[in-house]
């Protein structure tokens, strides 16, 4: 059965959650189902549980998307010359790590310097010919 356009008040009526594919994820709908067929203080109990999980995972995600996009973990030094930046360099015995983008956490290692860990950034998954193809550039 086709669901219609619009309903009588020319709104998309709201899918039912049959029609939605959440992927992987498991709200145990069908249990909730039962539940709240006879209603009460335990589907009330249940629902608030659910909505519970729904704000601590949007709460998580937001941690996560900001650690992802936060474009503040760089810093720049400046000097008055290519050789007064090249002493510098050599001098803070940094210069094995390049002269221009060095990895502040492989120098901070190499110090002893402690830093906080990475943030969580998703797997992504690639092509075998991708890494076929990177391998022969």
């Amino acid at each position: 059965m086709k669901p219609k356009d619009k309903d009588n008040t020319g709104q998309r009526p709201a899918p039912h959650t049959d029609d939605i594919d959440f992927g992987d994820l498991d709200f145990g709908l069908d249990e909730r189902k039962e539940v709240l067929k006879g209603g009460g203080e335990a589907a009330r109990k249940q629902i608030s549980e659910v909505l519970k999980k729904f704000a601590e995972r949007k709460k998580a995600e937001k941690a996560t998307f900001w650690d992802n996009v936060d474009s503040e973990y760089w810093f720049c030094l400046c000097f008055q010359s290519r050789a007064q930046k090249e002493d510098f360099l050599r001098a803070m015995k940094w210069d094995q790590y390049g002269d221009k983008y060095l990895d502040g956490a492989e120098i901070a290692r190499a110090m002893g310097v402690k830093i906080s860990g990475m943030p969580r950034i998703p797997k992504t998954k690639h092509h075998k010919s991708w890494e076929e193809f990177v391998k022969k550039s």
